[in-house]
Order: C-alpha cells, then sequence, then structure tokens
C-alpha cells in the first residue's frame, strides 16, 4: 500500500490580490492600518462583554446573598419555635398571649390595612387589626392610621402604594391619597435605585383579570405629580405607546411617551443622562439597549413621516 504526502497548500501572496495599478506599498499600509482598526473594535467589544458578564455577576452575587440571609432568618424562626415548644405548658399560654400583642404593635408599624392581616397557626383564626380583610374585599388601599404619620415614616410607601394599586388593581382611598399629595416632596430624600425599582415593578405587574391594571398606576404619577422626582422638568405624561407594547417593552414604550411630553433636543443624550448614574441609576448596558429601541423608534418614525 503507498502511502503519499499530501501536498500543503501554498500560501498565496497578498500581492495577488493588488490591483496593478494601485502603489503597492500603499496598498499594504492601508491594509496594516484595517487589521490594526479590527483588532482595536475587538478589544472594546471584549471589554463590554467582560463588563456586561461581571455587572450579571455582581446581581447573581447579590440574589444569593439574600437568599442567604433569609435562610438565616428561617432557620431562627424554627429554632425559636422549638425553644417555645419545649417549655411547660403555662408558659406557653403566657407566649401566646404575648405574641397576639406583639402582632398588634406590628400592625401598628405597618403601611396599609391590607398589609396588616395575620393568621393564627394554632388557633387557625385571622388576626384582622384594621379591618384588612374588608380592604381586600373592596379592593381599596387605605392607611393604618393617620397617613401623615404613615408616610412621614417612609416616603417610598406614596410610590409603594401606587405600585400596589396597579399590580393588584385596587383604587385609594380619597384621605390617603389627599395626603400622599401632599408628601410627594418627601420623594426628593429617596434614592434613584429604590424609585426606579418601584416603578419597574408596576410596569412589569400582571394582573390577571386587567392586563392593563398597570395604567391605573401610572395615572397616580399624573394625578399626584410624581415624574417630576424621576426627570427633570417633567409634570404629565400622555401614554400612548406603553399602553400598546408587550410587557417586555413597556419601559421603552414609557420612555417614547416621555420624550413626546418633554420634546428634547437630543433624544439620545437625553435618554444618556436621564437614565445613567446620574439619574435613574441603570446599567450602562440597559441604558444603552434602551437608546437603541427609542432612537430606532424615532428614526423609523421620521423616516414614515418624511416619505409621506
Amino acid at each position: 500500500m503507498l502511502f503519499f504526502k499530501k501536498r500543503k497548500k501554498q500560501k498565496k501572496e497578498e500581492y495577488q490580490y493588488l490591483n496593478p495599478e494601485l502603489d503597492v506599498g500603499e496598498e499594504f499600509r492601508r491594509r496594516r492600518e484595517k487589521q490594526r482598526d479590527n483588532k482595536e473594535f475587538q478589544d472594546i467589544e471584549d471589554v463590554q462583554y467582560i463588563r456586561s458578564h461581571c455587572e450579571q455577576m455582581m446581581e447573581s452575587f447579590k440574589y444569593v446573598d439574600e437568599l442567604k440571609q433569609e435562610y438565616k432568618t428561617v432557620q431562627s424562626y424554627l429554632a425559636d419555635i422549638q425553644i417555645i415548644a419545649s417549655q411547660p405548658d403555662e408558659i406557653q399560654r403566657y407566649l401566646k398571649s404575648l405574641s397576639v400583642e406583639i402582632e398588634s404593635l406590628d400592625a401598628k408599624r405597618r403601611d396599609f390595612t391590607m398589609n396588616c392581616v395575620y393568621y393564627d397557626i394554632t388557633n387557625q383564626k385571622i388576626l384582622d387589626f384594621y379591618n384588612g380583610v374588608k380592604d381586600i374585599k373592596r379592593k381599596k388601599i387605605r392607611c393604618v392610621e393617620n397617613p401623615f404619620t404613615v408616610f412621614q415614616n417612609d416616603g417610598l410607601r406614596i410610590l409603594r402604594m401606587i405600585r400596589q394599586a396597579g399590580q393588584l388593581n385596587f383604587s385609594v382611598a380619597k384621605d390617603t391619597l389627599a395626603c400622599a399629595k401632599r408628601m410627594t416632596l418627601l420623594l426628593e430624600d429617596i434614592s434613584a435605585v429604590r424609585k426606579t425599582d418601584e416603578l419597574m415593578l408596576l410596569l412589569g405587574s400582571k394582573y390577571k383579570r386587567n392586563k392593563k391594571s398597570f395604567l391605573k398606576g401610572l395615572k397616580l404619577f399624573n394625578r399626584l405629580g410624581i415624574w417630576k422626582y424621576y426627570f427633570e422638568n417633567l409634570e404629565y405624561v400622555k401614554y400612548k405607546i406603553v399602553k400598546k407594547v408587550d410587557i417586555q417593552n413597556r419601559f421603552a414604550g414609557l420612555l417614547i411617551d416621555i420624550i413626546n411630553s418633554l420634546n428634547p433636543d437630543c433624544v439620545s443624550y437625553f435618554l444618556e443622562h436621564s437614565l445613567g448614574q446620574n439619574g435613574l441609576g441603570l446599567s450602562k448596558q440597559k441604558v444603552s439597549k434602551d437608546i437603541e429601541i427609542v432612537c430606532g423608534y424615532f428614526d423609523a418614525y421620521n423616516l414614515l413621516n418624511n416619505k409621506d
């Protein structure tokens, strides 16, 4: 049996592809510069890729830490339950009565009546100190006590009220809504990240019986004058695009409605300034993606108008 060596393919010299009319030295110089530019572009892409994955890893680590903290909390609860179960009957009865008093005090610290309903697993009954069950049946959001005190303790409760109204398709009690409108100034002391989280949760809500219930929350933003604490000089937004898009594109649709309401000179600069670290505090990857979507929408819109 004969064996033959495979012939090596001869490398084609680069000059074979050159146009004879061109200067050979100039052509080689141009090609070397092109290769260098491609390498620099690849380096930039690599940096962006690494940065985006680092941000995802940081978010994952943060989520794992939260799970660990929850696990430790549950473990401590189970340990307390085992200690209580090992006590004599007289002490157990005292601890149970004391727990009801503690739950009553805890309910007093809560924000809304629907969030302070408890269940007694021993006696199998509901503990309702502020008629929360009644408000849940009526689909009403009401402050536990004086709305002024509730919102004064934490201004973020105003946004939480709006978000829960959109998520659950609930209405807000008149006295609670009136007080919230007078106390929106408290939102100036809330960090951009916390405010953005509430807005994203509202946009991501999906009530089964009414898929557009989130619009109830967005309308409260207009009614209470909340938008100026998110975007400078923004008082009112006309919701046209956000109610037409799917749940994944609601934020981009909202940005389009905001831009149509403000009419900034440069859309990309406005978005970069408003969404980045000096604005809503979104990641660079998220900001770039939203800028691409929104600017693409306006480019297509202007192109269609120019054709007409």
